[in-house]
């Protein structure tokens, strides 16, 4: 029998000394991010802020299926830590060009809100992508939900 042998892996986050670029508005976003209405598959994007709402990372969250993304809170909270991120925003496109939020955008999007109050992190926005300039934010609509009153700080 062969014995094992454990390897160390580093990880080092390197940042840009490129001008901080500052998201306060769903608008921003949307436009930032409307080709992702040209792809054939949903895919999950995080945008992870800092405290004074500057973008510290873009991170491609998962990579669904035609009709669905597969989005895991785990993975979602997982990238907020490694980039130091106490602001989220989830970004989405539906590539049915409608930009309404189905039931699992919705039941998905608490899951992470959900997950991200047990570190204290804030989720603004999930912004769903549809065609020709059309997009659903959910903070814009009301329809953000808060945390679990069981999860996370009061």
């Amino acid at each position: 029998m062969r014995p094992y042998r454990t390897q160390e892996i580093k990880l080092r986050l390197v940042r840009s000394r490129r001008a901080t670029f500052t998201v306060n508005r769903s608008g921003h976003v949307a436009k930032a991010f409307a080709d992702l209405s040209h792809e054939p598959r949903e895919s999950l994007w995080g945008v992870f802020l800092n405290g004074a709402n500057e973008v510290v990372c873009l991170d491609r969250l998962s990579t669904g299926t035609i009709n669905s993304s597969l989005a895991d809170p785990a993975e979602v909270i997982r990238s907020a830590l490694l980039v130091a991120s106490t602001r989220i925003i989830l970004v989405h496109a539906h590539p049915s060009g409608l930009p309404t939020p189905s039931p699992q955008d919705r039941i998905t999007t608490q899951d992470i809100v959900n997950a991200a109050a047990l570190f204290k992190i804030q989720v603004l926005d999930h912004v769903i992508i549809g065609s020709h300039g059309r997009y659903y934010s959910f903070a814009d609509e009301g329809a953000l939900p808060k945390p679990d009153s069981s999860v996370g700080p009061s």
